[in-house]
């Protein structure tokens, strides 16, 4: 009976889908391709002036009064700017396609300390929280640490000591796709192939965080329900604690894809992980 309800239910949405009735798949929007960086509902950055050809921007603009006027915080010769992470207030990081590729403020711009550090962050894997920068390290032939996210405390004021804080994800070809901050901490948006065998992507996702006494890192895995159909890789990934809401293009129809024939799911949580509600939307 459950294989017979799965059928039908694919299919009803496969067809609302050819119908145009279901949510667009939106365009690609983690890693370097978000144009802007929220701390909070006043303050925020954005990168600014054209684009070239490789996707990366000479300015970056800040706000002070949730966008009604902004100001430039950073010129860059030529454009080398590809992801920005602002923090609070004051803080931030700049991931620029240069030596050193990490510029950091805790003066909203007044003044900017590179940042010499001994591993090259992956620009994809690029979160900051509060004063603190996490990234990730790619995994590659002789490379020490590769597939983990590192820590670096108090970058913001120009510390450069970099410490792992969540391990690689173990099988099923998992591995971490995008960042976000949440308290005290970092949660890692994992895919990976289902445990079962069946087709499309798996999420999941690795939290590290500090216990309430800062003395030691918490980790904690939570599984995301899957969808009624075969999902792709994630388009969105947002955590504003304790929601949580991934977006992803999701198949039905054999021979279907995730660029023209998909339909755009959200997996929503509101009280960190715990509860999921998982349907068409963005």
């Amino acid at each position: 009976m459950r294989t017979i309800a799965f059928l039908l239910l694919a299919l009803a949405f496969s067809a609302s889908a050819w119908a145009g009735s279901a949510p667009p798949v939106p365009l690609p929007v983690p890693g370097p391709t978000n144009n802007e960086s929220v701390a909070d509902r006043t303050h925020r950055w954005r990168l600014a002036g054209p684009a070239d050809a490789e996707g990366r921007y000479r300015f970056v603009d800040a706000t002070e009064n949730g966008g009604r006027t902004w100001h430039r915080i950073l010129r860059r010769p030529s454009p080398d700017v590809v992801r920005i992470t602002r923090t609070t207030a004051r803080n931030g990081f700049v991931y620029v396609d240069a030596d050193p590729a990490v510029l950091a403020t805790s003066t909203n711009g007044s003044k900017w300390l590179p940042l010499a550090l001994a591993m090259h962050p992956d620009s994809t894997l690029f979160e900051g929280n509060g004063s603190d920068l996490f990234f990730g390290v790619r995994p590659a032939a002789g490379t020490e640490f590769g597939g983990y996210v590192m820590k670096v405390s108090r970058a913001a004021q120009g510390a450069t000591h970099i410490r792992p804080f969540l391990s690689p994800p173990d099988s099923h070809g998992r591995h971490h796709v995008a960042l976000q901050p949440v308290p005290r901490g970092v949660a890692a948006l994992v895919e990976g192939r289902p445990v079962d065998g069946a087709p499309g992507v798996a999420f999941r996702l690795d939290f590290a965080r500090l216990s309430a006494d800062r003395t030691r890192v918490e980790r904690t895995v939570t599984n995301v329900p899957r969808a009624a159909g075969a999902a792709c890789s994630a388009r969105l990934f947002r955590v504003d604690w304790p929601a949580i809401r991934i977006v992803a293009p999701v198949v039905f129809a054999p021979g279907a894809t995730c660029e023209t024939d998909a339909v755009s799911y959200a997996f929503a949580s509101r009280d960190g992980g715990r509860t999921w509600r998982v349907a068409p939307g963005r």
